[in-house]
């Protein structure tokens, strides 16, 4: 348990500093820069994850619960 703490606890200062870095970019920079990369965001992101979801192979063990 004690090995976990280090970890989540980087892991959390790297999600922090992401949000407050693109906090501080939204007040510095011009709205527009915003609007375009959520788009490119938007348009790389979810082809990507659809193509993660669908080349993860599922057995038929993990929908047991649907019998």
């Amino acid at each position: 348990m004690t090995a976990l703490i280090p970890q989540l606890a980087e892991l959390y200062l790297k999600l922090g500093g992401g949000v407050l870095l693109g906090w501080g970019l939204g007040l510095w920079l011009p709205p527009a820069v915003s609007l375009w990369l959520g788009r490119f965001l938007f348009w790389i992101g979810v082809p990507l994850s659809i193509v993660a979801f669908f080349a993860v192979p599922i057995s038929p063990a993990q929908f047991g619960w649907l019998r």
